[in-house]
């Protein structure tokens, strides 16, 4: 239980930095294949 919950404190804690850095990474990468496609 307490192992869950470290998880996700990390978790959720790593993805909210990561996340924003990823999502602008893959924006313009989206867009490049969404205007081509």
């Amino acid at each position: 239980m307490n192992l869950n919950d470290g998880n996700e404190r990390v978790g959720g804690s790593a993805r909210r930095p990561s996340g924003s850095a990823v999502a602008e990474f893959l924006r313009p990468a989206i867009d490049r294949e969404g205007a081509e496609g």
